[in-house]
């Protein structure tokens, strides 16, 4: 493992031997995106010892580029499991919002339009205020035949990064800037268990061929007169969604695209002019006339399943896996981070079992 550390990122034995002490785990999370930051605050906050290995951090994660409303999802799977997960993240962001300053969080109503007629959406009840829109409002947007609009809220992913990045370090958490290339490489002698949330490197870190890149494209537009979400699909057309979420500094990413298996984080100037455009079609007087501040390229780590579980082996240390989000990384992630604390209360408790049953069998054998 080859690291970048500063003298208050690295571990020290007093820290090491004081999680031995407290029988509390030493937890290597992996990756310091939105689901990696949120698993590590949530295992610190159980009174675990924990340790980030990442090769970005904020400005440069893949959560960086995102345009980060905070909805619930249709198209993830496990969807029992990712509708827990969404209410569990759900109620945490209003906890957030309540309670703390400086996580951008900003209510916002969100607004979805379709070309085509649809049935209630399954997290209809987990949301609040939920209506489908009035012919009049249909009428509004060009072609439109079918919508309905609820209470969300939206956040800047990279100030909300940051504020989680300081929470994690007041609460005693270390970040080790390193690329790993094998979980062999994390050390039984400083961890018991390793926490990965590679993203879209697990592809390679774990060998999943189902983990593929989703190519997302925004525009990003100064439009401080947006206030809530919008969000537009046409039939047959899934793959070219167009919608608009303010960042609740002024400005407002304009989307968008989803390229399946596309790998190049090159920016396409004729396709943010086709971005641009059909929003601007939609919604004249929202769009049209802002000002382009810049553009934005973002692989989203999709696989066809979340992969959230404990896998243990004899190569290497155990690894609870998190991985595999897609776009719905900001949407589900304190929701996956309570499902792995969950399970490092499991692990750690059938630990001090056989630490206890080893003790016994050495009282035996001293007995003897």
């Amino acid at each position: 493992v080859s690291t970048q550390s500063t003298g208050f990122f690295k571990q020290t034995n007093e820290q090491v031997q004081q999680g031995r002490m407290n029988n509390s785990l030493r937890v290597c999370v992996i990756g310091a995106g939105i689901v990696g930051l949120t698993s590590a605050i949530n295992s610190l906050e159980k009174g675990h010892s924990v340790e980030i290995f990442t090769e970005t951090i904020s400005p440069n994660t893949t959560t960086d580029w995102s345009g980060a409303r905070i909805k619930p999802t249709e198209f993830t799977e496990p969807a029992e499991r990712v509708r827990v997960w969404t209410n569990v993240s759900l109620k945490k962001y209003l906890e957030l919002l309540e309670k703390e300053n400086g996580t951008s969080i900003t209510p916002a109503w969100s607004k979805e339009y379709y070309t085509t007629p649809q049935p209630d959406p399954s997290w209809k009840d987990a949301v609040q205020s939920f209506r489908r829109f009035t012919p009049t409002e249909l009428a509004e947007t060009p072609g439109v035949v079918d919508g309905w609009t609820f209470k969300s809220a939206v956040v800047y992913p990279t100030i909300l990064l940051n504020w989680l990045l300081k929470r994690f370090l007041d609460l005693g958490g270390r970040i080790q800037l390193t690329k790993v290339n094998s979980f062999q490489e994390i050390s039984r002698d400083k961890f018991d268990i390793i926490v990965n949330c590679s993203g879209l490197g697990a592809r390679a870190l774990v060998g999943d061929s189902k983990v593929f890149p989703i190519k997302g494209q925004l525009v990003i537009c100064w439009a401080p007169w947006i206030k809530d979400c919008y969000y537009y699909v046409k039939e047959g057309c899934e793959g070219e969604p167009a919608y608009i979420i303010p960042r609740g500094d002024g400005s407002v990413v304009v989307g968008g695209t989803r390229d399946y298996h596309n790998w190049d984080r090159t920016i396409d100037f004729d396709k943010a002019k086709i971005i641009f455009n059909r929003n601007a079609a939609l919604w004249p007087h929202l769009i049209a006339s802002a000002p382009i501040l810049g553009h934005s390229i973002g692989l989203r780590p999709y696989r066809d399943e979340i992969r959230l579980e404990l896998e243990e082996n004899e190569r290497s240390l155990p690894i609870i896996h998190n991985y595999g989000h897609g776009g719905s990384g900001v949407t589900l992630a304190w929701g996956c981070a309570e499902e792995v604390s969950q399970i490092l209360d499991s692990f750690q408790n059938n630990k001090k079992k056989e630490d206890n049953d080893n003790d016994n069998d050495n009282d035996n054998d001293t007995k003897k």
